[in-house]
């Protein structure tokens, strides 16, 4: 499970900006997690690898159509967790 900063619905991000720009970097998504009004997401990714690959562009610039100035992304993992694969949601 990986926190992305500066990332969320707060921002005017969804879920689908954020696919877009890991997937761009070959990163496997299994499952965003947004919270209304926050400024920061959770993202489920199916292997450490995957959570390599976004840690490797954490701190980088990026320039979201949806938002007038390029924000500064980073990431950090935060656990390996299992998922519920009915359902996506981590399993607690």
């Amino acid at each position: 499970m990986l926190y992305i900063s500066n990332a969320g619905l707060g921002n005017g991000l969804s879920r689908e900006h954020i696919y877009e720009w890991l997937s761009t970097h070959c990163v496997n998504i299994t499952n965003i997690i947004m919270v209304e009004q926050k400024p920061y997401c959770f993202v489920a990714v199916p292997c450490l690898d995957d959570a390599r690959k976004a840690i490797e562009i954490s701190g980088t610039k990026v320039d979201h159509d949806v938002i007038e100035v390029a924000v500064e992304h980073h990431i950090y993992y935060v656990a390996e967790c299992k998922l519920d694969m009915g359902t996506l949601n981590p399993l607690i």
